[in-house]
Order: structure tokens, then C-alpha cells, then sequence
């Protein structure tokens, strides 16, 4: 039988969680500043409480055992509970308290519509004893994050909508195909770069994005992927690939003279960045009040540039 959840010690589940996090005992013990001999009592313990064999450990290295990564995801549901337990109390009191995750795509800093520091800056203003953690990955990453609970908010760039979360549209990030000066398009005049001359060349490709839903998908001969924008700056900037960049991520080689944008005329599209929150969530002040901050200063920025 489960043992209740007051039989069980919730400092072995974050120790359980720590282990796992770590991927080992041996690279636990500097998190928890405990030795591996304390460590390796704690998991004895939680494992005879809950009567699962956790994980497998010995000469071929640390191993969760299928039951033992169910009750770690099982944890962490438990953990953010208990933090929105806490939060939510404390707004009752009328206090910000908390932790509050939010996901973004790489590269959007250099967008002047991003006002993501903005809206830190006016949420603090008001919640300083929450604790903010912002985590960068694709837009997929991101989007089960928040599914799933790990993440309370994500921004970033979303082809499909999926079931069970809001999106609320931002602003638009344009995009532009480039090439570097090392390439053989670079001194070719625009109006003798036409699609099927460009099909010949190899081109990098945003993992996350369809083909379907660039301006020239049908034309793109794809040799290599990346799934953040360094990366496919730096294979651009090889000179053997063609690529689309953020025009506000790729300003500073354009403005250097290392890339030049190939056809903006018709290669160009607009990436629709989006906040996306759990649906159907729980009202929640620590989450509520950031998106009232977000879209204040998203507003904020739109009025002022018309």
C-alpha cells in the first residue's frame, strides 16, 4: 500500500529529485553539501517508505528505474503544488510569493518590440520576493513545459496551437534569408538571384519551423538544421550555408559588411511571438499579475511607436 503523503518525508523527495537532477550521487553531494554515504541512507530510506526500487546504482553508473522516474515526475507535480500552495496563500494575505518560471526562445533581446526586461523590471517593482528563473529553448521545449506545469508562461514562436493553452500575440519578429561575404551570393546583384538559382545552394534550416511556412519552401535545399539562431548564425557566417535570421539578430553583420539579406523584396516573412499559458489554470496573482505587466509595456510600445 502508498504510504499517506505525511509518511513520507518530503526532504527525501527533494533529495530523491536532487540525485536524479545531478545524475548521480557522486555529483549530488556538492548540491546538497552532504557525503554520498548521507545521501545513499536518505534513498534507502525513501525507497523502503514508498516500498519502489528508485533507481540502480553500483559499477555501471547511476540509473532511474521505470518506477523510480514516475515518482520523480510525480515530485515535481507535487513540488509545484506546493509551491502554489504557498503562493496562493500569500497573495490571500495580499503578498507576491513564489517562484515563477518563464520560457523564452534565444535571441529576442536584440528586438526592440521585446520588452520582456521591462516588464521584469515593473513586476519586481511590486513582487519582490518572488523568484524569477527564465529558461531559453525552442518553442516546443517551451510549449510542454508549460503543458506540463514546469514553466508558468513561455514566448516564443508557434506554427500550431496546441490543445489546452492560450496564446496571446505580441508583436511580429521579421525575418529575412542571408548569406555571408565569403559566399558566392553575396556580389550578385538581386535581380539575377531568382528562386531557382537559389535552390542550388545549401541552406541551414530552423528545426521547428515547417517548410510550408517559409516564403520560399518548395525552394529549399536543406543540408543542415539548428534549433536556435546562434547556431544558424554561425553556419551562415561559414559562407557555405544560406539562411533566415531575425533582421534585428543579423543587423550587426549587415552593418560590419560579413552578411547582406538575399532578396528581401519576396524572402521574408514575419514571425508572430506569442505569450502561451496554460488554459484552464487555476487563477494564479504571482502569474496574473506578470501578464498584466507584459501586455501593459507590449501596449505601451505599440502606442508609442504609431
Amino acid at each position: 500500500m502508498i504510504p499517506r503523503l505525511d509518511q513520507v518525508d518530503l526532504r527525501l523527495l527533494r533529495v530523491f529529485a536532487t540525485v536524479v537532477e545531478c545524475r548521480g550521487f557522486s555529483a549530488a553531494q556538492v548540491e546538497l553539501g552532504v557525503g554520498q554515504s548521507t545521501i545513499s541512507s536518505h534513498m534507502a530510506d525513501l525507497e523502503a517508505k514508498l516500498d519502489i526500487r528508485l533507481c540502480e546504482r553500483g559499477r555501471g553508473g547511476f540509473r532511474l528505474t521505470d518506477n523510480g522516474r514516475e515518482v520523480y515526475e510525480a515530485a515535481q507535480r507535487l513540488f509545484r503544488s506546493l509551491e502554489t500552495f504557498t503562493s496562493d496563500v500569500e497573495a490571500v494575505r495580499g503578498r507576491l510569493v513564489g517562484e515563477l518560471h518563464i520560457g523564452t526562445v534565444d535571441n529576442l533581446i536584440t528586438n526592440e518590440d521585446f520588452r520582456l526586461s521591462e516588464a521584469i523590471a515593473r513586476y519586481k517593482s511590486r513582487a519582490s520576493s518572488v523568484r524569477l528563473t527564465v529558461h531559453v529553448g525552442t518553442p516546443t521545449d517551451i510549449e510542454r513545459a508549460v503543458i506540463d506545469g514546469r514553466l508558468q508562461l513561455g514566448l516564443g514562436g508557434y506554427t500550431n496551437q496546441a490543445s489546452g493553452i492560450d496564446y496571446i500575440k505580441l508583436f511580429n519578429d521579421p525575418q529575412n534569408l542571408y548569406c555571408a561575404r565569403s559566399h558566392a551570393l553575396f556580389e550578385v546583384a538581386d535581380e539575377l538571384a531568382d528562386l531557382d538559382r537559389l535552390r542550388r545552394f545549401e541552406h541551414v534550416k530552423r528545426g521547428y519551423v515547417p517548410d510550408s511556412d517559409l516564403p520560399f519552401g518548395a525552394y529549399i535545399n536543406a543540408t543542415a538544421q539548428a534549433s536556435n539562431i546562434e547556431a544558424i548564425a554561425l553556419l551562415i557566417l561559414s559562407g557555405r550555408f544560406i539562411g533566415f535570421l531575425p533582421t534585428h539578430y543579423a543587423r550587426r553583420w549587415v552593418a560590419a559588411g560579413a552578411m547582406r539579406a538575399i532578396r528581401p523584396d519576396v524572402l521574408h516573412y514575419f514571425a508572430e511571438v506569442e505569450l502561451i499559458v496554460k488554459r484552464n489554470r487555476a487563477q494564479h496573482s504571482l502569474v496574473d499579475v506578470f501578464i498584466d505587466d507584459l501586455l501593459f509595456v507590449c501596449e505601451g510600445a505599440r502606442a508609442a511607436a504609431e
